[in-house]
Formats: structure tokens, C-alpha cells, sequence
């Protein structure tokens, strides 16, 4: 097996596809995992060898390419989604969804733990970084510590911001800014 790059991303995600086009140009082996259809897709293993050495392992049933984190040179952690196909519909009863959703979120699982168990990889994008770098309450800690380090001339303000699921806090929000 050459060493391949592994795509974590959806199906709808057409921005991707003119590097996928550039990687295949190139003779560059990689896999895209669209994970909505981890379930359907794909077959994917864990395993722990008798050395104690272990794996994670994926096999795509749309074209046969099969890769092992062990042999992955790189990750593109591009546009993950939740898995929701399932590779046999249930039958349609209360307990059938209840099995359905313990399927689907133990496979969202297992998707999270591969893409965290290839973070020493060279990558782009990162489950961990990004989900950080998205956290309003993360991004209002370094922008006051980033204004009070820069000692600037001018003064640049963060905006009074509420994020909150009480209206009480809203009103008295707008309470201070009524013209």
C-alpha cells in the first residue's frame, strides 16, 4: 500500500472535488469518506493486534479503495457530517428509531475518534482546532487578552454580545442600546 490521504467531507461538497481531480491527475492515492454515508459506504474496523499495535482500517464499497490509518500520510478534515444512511433501512416501529439513532450516534462516534486518532498527521483542518476556533466564548477571551497585550492608540472595543436562551437577558441587552 502507498501511503494516501484521507477526505473527511459530505456528498454535497462539490468545492472539494476539484482537488480530488488535481490528487487523481496526479496519481496521488487518497480516499474521500463522505460520513453521512459511513454507514452505507463504507465498512470501517478498530482493532488491536497481539503486539498491543493498534489500527483503524475503511474500505469504500463505491470503488474499492480501502485504507488504513497506519498507511495514511495525511488528512483533509474538510466538511464532516453526522452519519444518517443506514446500510439496511429498520422496520418502521418507536424501538426501530431508538436502535436507529444508538446506531447513527455510535458510527458519529467512531468517525469523531478516527479523525482525532489521525491529529498527529499532517493535516488541514483539525476536529479538534476547529471546533475550538468556532467557540464564541474562546474567541471573546483571545480577542480581549489580544487588545489588552497590543497596548494600541486606539481603542478597539468588544461589542456587548449576549448568547443566552432567557429573553430576560436580551431585554436588558436592548435596554442599553435604544435610541
Amino acid at each position: 500500500w502507498n501511503k494516501l490521504i484521507l477526505i473527511f467531507t459530505n456528498k454535497g461538497d462539490i468545492h472539494c472535488n476539484p482537488v480530488i481531480q488535481h490528487l487523481q491527475k496526479m496519481n496521488e492515492p487518497h480516499l474521500r469518506i463522505n460520513t453521512e454515508s459511513l454507514l452505507s459506504d463504507y465498512e470501517f474496523s478498530f482493532q488491536v493486534d497481539s503486539n498491543g499495535d493498534a489500527d483503524f482500517s475503511v474500505l469504500c464499497h463505491r470503488n474499492g479503495i480501502s485504507a488504513a490509518l497506519s498507511k495514511t500520510k495525511s488528512i483533509w478534515d474538510r466538511r464532516p457530517h453526522k452519519p444518517r444512511e443506514l446500510f439496511k433501512p429498520l422496520q418502521k416501529s418507536d424501538t426501530a428509531e431508538k436502535e436507529r439513532q444508538v446506531i447513527i450516534e455510535e458510527a458519529h462516534e467512531m468517525s469523531l475518534w478516527l479523525r482525532l486518532a489521525s491529529s498527529h498527521l499532517f493535516s488541514i483542518g483539525s476536529p479538534v482546532n476547529d471546533v475550538l476556533a468556532e467557540c464564541k466564548l474562546v474567541q471573546f477571551m483571545v480577542a480581549k487578552e489580544v487588545i489588552s497585550q497590543l497596548q494600541l492608540d486606539i481603542r478597539i472595543a468588544i461589542p456587548q454580545t449576549t448568547i443566552s436562551n432567557r429573553k430576560g437577558f436580551f431585554s436588558s441587552l436592548f435596554g442599553n442600546h435604544a435610541t
